[in-house]
């Protein structure tokens, strides 16, 4: 009986600790997925220099400049702004950034509706 007892004890306190470590291990992902954030940011941070853009914005996120090439918007206080001036002429100062792809998207910092 004793044996048993000891047995199922065992069992118990295997259980636990195996339970934990398997717990500890899905918490580690999200963990790691923190820095990688803070990188990309720092990335954004340290990118190209803000360039001046003029073109209008096409929809709430599409920004199309006179040289014809196409932009998403990067979602910012600024950009929110922006969107009340959907299909007027603008002058956007902005970061440019530009994936494997040849995806380009702007992070707008500044922006001027010109005139008709």
């Amino acid at each position: 009986m004793k044996k048993l007892l000891w047995i199922l004890a065992f069992a118990m306190v295997f259980g636990l600790v195996a339970s934990t470590g398997a717990f500890a291990q899905k918490a580690a992902p999200a963990q790691a997925q923190q820095p990688a954030q803070q990188v990309v940011q720092q990335q954004m941070d340290q990118a190209a220099p803000q360039v001046e853009l003029t073109g209008t914005l096409t929809s709430a996120n599409q920004f199309i400049a006179d040289s014809g090439e196409n932009y998403q918007l990067i979602p910012s206080a600024k950009s929110t702004e922006l969107r009340e001036h959907l299909g007027e002429k603008v002058k956007l100062k902005a970061t440019v950034m530009e994936d494997n792809e040849g995806f380009k998207s702007i992070d707008v910092s500044d922006y001027e509706v010109l005139k008709k």
